[in-house]
């Protein structure tokens, strides 16, 4: 015997969570109500209230944040890649003895 699996929308799981947050019926009345396990109510209204916060934060205060991030991120490449050239230079007999030197000195 086989039951169908029910998929529930965003915007259901929300009204579920809801109704289960404001307390009016109690956990079981939600769960005959929708038809939905009331370990998976539980887990729900977990997952909203862990990603709540989440809509209050500054969006703008994000992005700027990522950018610099991604700048750094970037100049770290450019220094890297500069750093492989330069040790490439110095064991190549293209690169003048005397820059040698002074570099090594550097």
């Amino acid at each position: 015997m086989s039951t169908k699996r029910n998929f529930y929308t965003p915007e259901q799981k929300l009204k579920i969570v809801l109704e289960a947050i404001l307390g009016d019926q109690t956990l079981a009345q939600n769960v005959s109500k929708y038809q939905v396990h009331n370990t998976q109510i539980i887990r729900w209204k977990k997952q909203l209230l862990a990603s709540a916060p989440a809509v209050f934060s500054d969006a703008r205060r994000r992005k700027e944040q990522d950018a610099k991030d991604e700048k750094i991120q970037q100049l770290i490449n450019d220094l890297c890649q500069a750093q492989h050239e330069l040790n490439f230079f110095k064991k190549s007999r293209l690169f003048p003895t005397d820059l040698k030197r002074q570099i090594i000195l550097v």
